[in-house]
């Protein structure tokens, strides 16, 4: 019980500073960038919508564990996430 609750707080300590990662991305994003650029700010943002999403995961984690989680169904486009993956792998 004790590491899954480390396990969440580092967690938590990671997500906090990943969140303004990804408000400086979205604010690059939308400045006067060459193609190039925006490629790279792009493939950025994916990367840390990625990383807040195993986050995200960890903490789903620890709360089954803790006997605390709620499920939500969700709608999803699986093309969407298969050319975020592909677009990793290229």
């Amino acid at each position: 019980h004790a590491k899954t609750e480390q396990l969440g707080f580092l967690c938590h300590e990671i997500r906090n500073p990943l969140n303004g990662v990804m408000g400086n991305v979205a604010f690059l994003e939308d400045s006067d960038l060459s193609e190039d650029q925006l490629s790279l700010v792009q493939t950025t943002q994916q990367c840390c919508t990625q990383l807040m999403k195993i986050i995200n995961d960890v903490l789903d984690l620890s709360k089954i564990e803790e006997g605390k989680l709620s499920m939500e169904i969700i709608e999803f486009d699986i093309d969407v996430i298969v050319r975020a993956v592909m677009s990793q792998i290229r």
